[in-house]
């Protein structure tokens, strides 16, 4: 399993044009092969004295497979199409791809499914988007 970190910064004033294609591109990444969680996200307001807000930028926090499934994402053809899509809009993006270090990676495995349960966990890519891209 791969973790990928894209910042994405926008032109001013066009976050709102960033949001509306995000609406219909998110489902499509997450019904990809492979597409563990694909979660936009922006900067919350809180009253931490460190934290650094920028209305400008967007930070997906994606999880995949394996390297296979990622690298095919980037050439899917909504992918490509989305590309497009945003050329005027997105100033800039920046992708950190990780791998979870051995001490981390119980935190983030999920709980094994009882087989004798009908009730499986809920998939990160079937829940919706959150206020983040509301």
């Amino acid at each position: 399993m791969i973790h990928v970190i894209a910042d994405i910064r926008v032109y001013p004033g066009r976050m709102d044009d960033l949001l509306a294609v995000y609406r219909s591109f998110v489902p499509q990444v997450r019904a990809e092969q492979g597409c563990l969680a694909y979660v936009p996200t922006r900067d919350l307001a809180t009253d931490l004295a460190n934290q650094h807000r920028d209305a400008d930028r967007i930070t997906v926090v994606e999880c995949w497979a394996d390297m296979i499934a990622f690298r095919t994402h980037l050439t899917a053809p909504h992918v490509l199409a989305y590309r497009q899509r945003v050329k005027d809009i997105v100033a800039d993006v920046t992708v950190r791809v990780l791998d979870a270090v051995p001490a981390g990676q119980d935190a983030i495995t999920p709980p094994a499914v009882n087989p004798a349960s009908e009730k499986k966990p809920p998939r990160m890519r079937d829940q919706p988007y959150g206020r983040a891209i509301e």
